[in-house]
């Protein structure tokens, strides 16, 4: 049997976190009408999510227009006295100004009115429900909180002795518990290039495309980062033997005849166990029917 050379992989527990988290809230304050989502629902971008009770919003609205087709209608009036110069300047700048109030007045009304209606500035998923119909909300305070996580990312804090190996791009694998420990591809997308003073750490992020969207945020998931500036040979845990002195051999095989080799082991790897020293890259050992072999033993290679 050839050795089995592989990758050394590091593995590290951590949290997933969504893409993008949004805190949504009214600009302006007022008593909830309505509230049309829930908790873990998904929205698309522009979904009407709750809406404010109008009734002073739309009262005000309705005195601004009002305010502004009056200047209008004195403008238009006036209009043609200032052309035919017989209305002073001043008294023309006057009106003017006036209707460039009513029409401020009017946007700002317009725009109050507009924003009672709480819409999903992108697409997502329902994260916090905040308010409940009923309740009175003041501007910027959170109603919902809408996460994006058809994107999930990964942070690692990496110690200084591994962060060298990892670049940006690379391609990582990952392991998600709660879903029976599914595999995910993802790939670093930021490496840090200051350390944690305490931890001596570097953290990496790291990027899963999911648009199925089944890895939540707070879910714990396994990583495994392949250092591959480091190779190992490793053996069947099977083939390995243990002389009378405690030292442990393998059977390898030169010339087609079987001979004892010393070999210094070191940690369980994939498929077997680390060998440190006495075989090399290339070389073959028996893995079956070893146990009546003998020091120079000729065998039949299949």
């Amino acid at each position: 049997m050839e050795y089995v050379r592989e990758n050394v992989s590091n593995e590290y527990i951590c949290i997933a976190e969504e893409m993008m988290s949004s805190a949504i809230s009214f600009p302006v304050n007022g008593a909830i009408e309505k509230v049309y989502v829930n908790e873990g629902q998904k929205v698309s971008k522009g979904t009407l999510l709750a809406e404010l009770n109008t009734h002073s919003l739309s009262n005000a609205y309705a005195a601004a227009k009002a305010q502004l087709d009056q200047a209008e209608d004195a403008m238009e009036r006036l209009q043609m006295l200032y052309d035919n110069e017989s209305l002073a300047e001043i008294k023309y700048i006057e009106i003017k100004t006036d209707l460039e109030k009513a029409r401020s007045i009017e946007a700002i009304a317009k725009k109050n009115l507009d924003d009672s209606r709480l819409t999903a500035p992108f697409s997502g998923i329902i994260g916090k429900k905040a308010a409940e119909a009923g309740e009175n909300v003041l501007p910027n305070q959170t109603v919902f909180t809408l996460l994006k996580i058809d994107q999930i990312n990964v942070r690692i804090p990496v110690p200084e002795k591994e962060i060298n190996w990892i670049h940006s791009s690379q391609t990582v694998t990952l392991f998600v518990s709660a879903l029976g420990d599914e595999i995910f591809d993802g790939t670093v997308i930021e490496k840090g290039v200051v350390a944690d003073r305490i931890s001596h750490t570097y953290d990496i992020v790291i990027k899963v495309n999911e648009p199925e969207q089944k890895i939540l945020p707070g879910m714990v998931v396994k990583v495994l980062i392949n250092d591959n500036s480091k190779e190992i040979i490793s053996v069947p845990v099977n083939c390995l033997q243990v002389a009378a002195n405690g030292s442990k051999y393998v059977w390898k095989v030169i010339d087609s005849r079987a001979y004892r080799q010393t070999v210094r082991v070191g940690e369980f790897a994939t498929g077997g166990v680390e060998i440190i020293s006495g075989l090399n890259i290339g070389e073959s050992i028996i893995t079956e029917n070893y146990h009546n072999l003998h020091q120079g033993m000729k065998i039949k290679i299949e």
